[in-house]
């Protein structure tokens, strides 16, 4: 018999595999609702937020995008992958943030880049 927290494990790595299918299929918003019912259940797990953070990215929402992977980062600090893909999704945000004369907003953005 399964335990409740390995039911949700299990449910949560489905929704999580469904979701990186529908973002192959560039489905990214229903894949965006898949992760988010993964980290429903499983709200510690560092990858779905990368994950929702890279359908976020292919939709251009920088802002969702770099929420996400700054959470991946709160959870999980030492992976250096995470880390280098916020400060990549960070800079593209400031970019536009200074296209679109946003100029307080790209500083910080690009302060945050510089320090990570």
């Amino acid at each position: 018999q399964m335990s409740l927290s390995s039911l949700q494990f299990e449910q949560a790595a489905q929704r999580n595999t469904k979701g990186i299918l529908l973002l192959s299929e560039h489905q990214c918003r229903e894949a965006i609702s898949e992760f988010s019912r993964a980290i429903f259940l499983i709200p510690d797990d560092p990858s779905f937020y990368v994950n929702r953070g890279e359908a976020f990215a292919l939709l251009s929402d920088f802002s969702n995008a770099v929420a996400n992977f700054r959470h991946a980062v709160k959870l999980d600090s030492h992976n250096k992958e995470i880390v280098r893909r916020l400060g990549t999704l960070i800079y593209v945000y400031s970019q536009l943030m200074l296209d679109g004369r946003r100029w307080k907003e790209a500083i910080w953005l690009m302060d945050e880049a510089i320090k990570r």
